[in-house]
């Protein structure tokens, strides 16, 4: 009785879904925005990954850790554009498979193709349900989701994209946040046993409560800005972190690093967390010195030149650096 009147719930928020994107052109100049943000903490709920075809069946403890923006985005599946928030952390404890065996859940995200777990996991806004001005919940799809299933003796990686139903207004001090089962996983890696599709479904509570604002549409972009500018690298360091902000009122994703020597050479590498920067989020750079120049050339000089995108397309971040002779 339970999973049929779940399962009438989501065809019924799903339609509802349908219906407001059939009328998305009436609301293109709008955006909204959460009135809380920071952040968030989905919990108090149980994670359940099944197979399709009803056989693996694992369920845990959940709790997943992120930020949400404040920040007025529209419906925008290309990144970084409509990014409402990240994933960040999720924990998954007392995991057990359907024979009542214990069982491991690990998510993480497919970005550049990483089993990384501090990779964050963009959500973007997708539709709002409710009917203006009035919404009650809003639909955002966490992407390039990865969950690692553990259970009977095998190991097997599912990809997919997750829909993340929260409703307004919040109740209790949360609000209600429910995944969508026609959010389906493909098999990506594992054994041949492992089922060829799954999905994820559980109703959870998210804290501090958020309360929805419908803005109208105010244009924006994301702006890097590099905290030091121009870098000066010590006569006697080898290398040296540097540290790029989000500047701007939109989420940003830097995309490549160009390096133009005059003298001296220096490699510039991304540490995790530089692939979707919400508003007021930083991201750490590692330079290390290959060659401080020839003797009476004087110091290594050059420009790092950052390339990322943003609410306004293609845009590129210029930063001079000078690295001191020993």
């Amino acid at each position: 009785m339970m999973r049929n009147a779940l399962r009438i719930a989501v065809t019924a928020a799903m339609a509802s879904v349908v219906l407001v994107l059939a009328a998305g052109a009436a609301v293109a100049e709008r955006n909204i925005a959460v009135e809380r943000g920071g952040e968030v903490s989905i919990s108090n709920g149980r994670l359940t990954f099944e197979e399709t075809g009803r056989g693996l069946r694992v369920i845990c403890n959940t709790t997943i850790n992120g930020p949400l923006t404040t920040t007025g985005v529209k419906k925008a599946r290309n990144l970084p554009g409509g990014v409402v928030g990240l994933m960040k952390e999720g924990r998954f404890s007392g995991c057990t498979e359907g024979f009542g065996g214990a069982a491991e859940v690990v998510m993480f995200s497919d970005s550049e193709h990483t089993t990384e777990a501090e990779h964050p996991i963009p959500m973007t806004y997708e539709a709002f349900l409710g009917t203006l001005p009035s919404i009650t919940g809003i639909l955002v799809l966490a992407l390039g989701l990865i969950l690692r299933i553990t259970a009977s003796g095998m190991t097997c990686n599912y990809l997919g994209n997750l829909g993340v139903l929260m409703t307004f207004p919040p109740s209790g001090g949360g609000n209600t946040v429910a995944l969508l089962e026609s959010s389906r996983f493909r098999l990506t890696t594992g054994g041949l046993l492992c089922p060829r599709e799954g999905f994820a479904k559980g109703t959870f509570r998210l804290t501090p409560e958020q309360r929805l604002r419908l803005n109208g549409f105010t244009p924006s972009v994301g702006t890097l800005r590099a905290e030091e500018n121009p870098v000066i690298i010590p006569r006697e360091a080898a290398e040296k972190t540097i540290h790029l902000t989000n500047n701007g009122n939109e989420a940003l994703s830097v995309i490549e690093t160009h390096i133009q020597n005059t003298r001296g050479r220096l490699t510039a590498r991304l540490l995790p967390r530089c692939s979707i920067l919400l508003p007021a989020m930083r991201c750490d750079v590692l330079l290390t010195v290959i060659e401080r120049g020839n003797e009476g050339e004087g110091p290594g000089e050059g420009i790092i030149r950052f390339e990322y995108a943003n609410g306004g397309g293609i845009t590129e971040l210029e930063v001079p650096y000078t690295i001191e002779r020993r």
